[in-house]
């Protein structure tokens, strides 16, 4: 019989002093309509770092499931590692939103 074992997720700590993990999920492929979903249960599993771009075309369902769960309470945005790429082809200057 297969026994459940309780996952550990490790770190590694970064110049800044935080600690990011060394597992993510990544959002490539998730089509529209599932990965909110997605989203919402890798948060409640324990998931707390995260790979998207824009050429994914899933940005906004995530930020919508993030930020209900921001609201519910289940996670700070400060525990999230949120990582994106900007594409060779979209890098000129009107192409790229400035950060805040």
């Amino acid at each position: 019989d297969a026994k459940m074992v309780e996952p550990t997720l490790s770190t590694l700590k970064l110049n800044t002093g935080a600690a990011i993990p060394v597992f993510g999920l990544g959002t490539s492929g998730i089509n529209k309509g599932q990965v909110g979903r997605a989203i919402d249960i890798a948060v409640r599993a324990g998931y707390r770092s995260f790979d998207t771009a824009w050429i994914y075309q899933n940005e906004e369902e995530i930020g919508e499931s993030l930020n209900n769960l921001f609201k519910e309470g289940v996670v700070k945005r400060e525990d999230l590692f949120l990582m994106s790429k900007l594409w060779s082809g979209h890098n000129a200057a009107g192409c790229v939103e400035q950060g805040c």
